[in-house]
């Protein structure tokens, strides 16, 4: 009886030692987010952390808002994400671009126990702005079509307002691969498009990628080795099927 109530009190005050650690860490993680979104004014409507500016704040602000300040991306989520990014490349975006070095070395301490809370908050916001990011990216573009096309004329629809509520739901339900997918066009051209940078990518994988020498502009009558280069280059690309005598004569 006595070696009974001797366990159950060294478990009871195990219990009070284990459990204020977790609600402390927990409560010191959202104070931390909540100092840093807080501290967001008209001067400094963005976040940094390191070299690396988190454009995404306003929403990311409403997220954290929504979610009582609390940790947003855990181990089921991650490695979705990191997927959904390496899978960007084939959109024709650079997954480069959304810091996955930078995030694989705080994932690495994660692993090792070795993040502390304002380490782990830059995790969690890093991940947050990827997130975004790549459905901002993939919703809109990143770059300006009237920079390259003054005559382009085509808009895509955008309110962020409107969408937050949506993005913020899904998000907490974590559907990150369904958001996604979502806001990767859906017309055929877009399709097609994939699938020539696709072809186009097997083509340079496989070595048959034909590099043309840079010189002068080649008008018709021309007789230049490069004539064959880019002879040699329509082939591979299935663009040019013919024979000629002298391949080497810009004559088509």
């Amino acid at each position: 009886m006595i070696k009974n109530v001797k366990s159950i009190v060294i478990s009871f005050i195990l219990a009070l030692f284990t459990l204020p650690v977790t609600v402390i860490a927990e409560e010191t993680f959202q104070t931390e987010v909540q100092s840093r979104l807080d501290s967001l004014t008209e001067d400094t409507s963005y976040l940094k952390i390191d070299s690396q500016i988190i454009y995404s704040s306003p929403i990311i602000t409403k997220l954290y808002q929504s979610n009582g300040y609390q940790l947003i991306w855990n181990n089921k989520l991650i490695p979705v994400l990191r997927k959904e990014i390496l899978k960007l490349q084939d959109d024709g975006l650079n997954p480069d671009d959304y810091w996955l070095p930078s995030i694989d070395i705080l994932l690495n301490k994660q692993q090792q126990g070795l993040l502390d809370i304002s380490s782990s908050v830059d995790l969690d916001l890093l991940l947050s702005e990827n997130f975004f990011r790549a459905y901002y990216n993939l919703l809109i573009g990143k770059v300006d079509p009237e920079a390259l096309d003054k005559n382009f004329n085509f808009s895509q629809p955008f309110d962020r307002k409107d969408i937050r509520p949506k993005l913020i739901a899904l998000l907490e339900d974590g559907k990150v691969e369904e958001i996604l997918k979502q806001a990767r066009p859906t017309h055929k051209r877009y399709d097609s498009l994939k699938n020539v940078l696709a072809r186009y990518r097997e083509y340079q994988n496989t070595g048959s990628w034909v590099t043309i020498q840079s010189g002068k502009t080649l008008r018709l009558g021309d007789k230049n080795t490069r004539i064959s280069q880019v002879r040699a280059q329509l082939i591979t690309t299935n663009d040019y099927i013919g024979t000629t005598e002298n391949p080497e004569l810009f004559d088509v």
